[in-house]
């Protein structure tokens, strides 16, 4: 896919992949150290957004405005996130 292509479809995000994809990549880090998750991630979005020719803030203010409708109130996923977070990310 040409980075146009995805530039052009940043703002509509198929929000059940997107959370499903959090999840897994969550569950992908949770073994290393807190700080080496959040980094890692933040790496990996920051590579993924330069090859794509986005610039990583825009990507974060997409991924900010869909937060309202990737938490409806018939998913768990986004909270279990912040749990997962406050339990043992900021437990270290």
């Amino acid at each position: 896919m040409e980075p146009r292509q995805v530039r052009d479809q940043l703002g509509m995000p198929a929000i059940p992949a997107c959370r499903q994809l959090a999840v897994a990549a969550v569950n992908h880090v949770q073994q290393a150290r807190p700080v080496d998750q959040m980094v890692g991630t933040a790496l990996a979005l920051v590579a993924m957004s330069e090859a794509c020719e986005l610039n990583p803030h825009d990507v974060v203010a997409v991924a900010r405005n869909a937060m309202a409708d990737a938490e409806s109130p018939f998913t768990h996923q986004l909270q279990a996130l912040r749990d997962y977070a406050k339990a043992e990310l900021r437990r270290a």
